[in-house]
């Protein structure tokens, strides 16, 4: 949820918006999403068909684009940085990559 609209997994696997009054819904993503979460600017997702690649698309739909294409579980964002848990040279890892660049989860910040 931001502050205009609520963003949502709808029963067909596909990502969905409504205003914050409940109305309005739109088909927001024509693919099944598998997981999702929203920063200012854009919805970073893993699609259900290619679950280990990440994705974002901008909140009016107009770029879309992948920013990590090895294994990502986990989407977690925060102000002004998105991090992804995924694995990489064969170990867990959580990567970081700025919101507003598209050079996606280049920097490994913690091992396991």
């Amino acid at each position: 949820m931001d502050e205009e609209n609520v963003y949502y997994i709808g029963e067909d696997g596909f990502l969905y918006t409504m205003d914050l009054q409940g109305e309005n819904e739109k088909l927001f993503l024509n693919e099944p999403v598998k997981k999702f979460n929203l920063s200012d600017r854009w919805i970073y997702y893993t699609p259900e068909t290619k679950f280990s690649y990440l994705w974002r698309i901008s909140k009016n739909g107009d770029q879309k684009e992948i920013i990590y294409s090895d294994t990502c579980y986990g989407i977690y964002t925060n102000h002004e940085a998105v991090y992804c848990y995924g694995f990489s040279d064969n170990q867990y890892c959580m990567f970081f990559a700025s919101l507003f660049t598209p050079e996606g989860c280049a920097d490994i910040i913690l091992d396991s």
